[in-house]
């Protein structure tokens, strides 16, 4: 069990760096961001929407 454990860290570390966990992650959190953004920026001026 214990010489299992560093391998499992390096595959929990490969997996949160490897790109297929954080980088979507990060792309979905900016994204929201930005939409929420935008929609509180066309509540407060409505006509700029038009």
């Amino acid at each position: 069990m214990l010489k299992q454990l560093p391998l499992r860290l390096r595959s929990a570390s490969y997996f949160l760096r490897g790109g297929f966990f954080v980088r979507p992650l990060v792309i979905a959190v900016f994204l929201g961001f930005c939409g929420a953004a935008l929609s509180a920026l066309e509540e407060a001026y409505p006509a700029a929407s038009a």
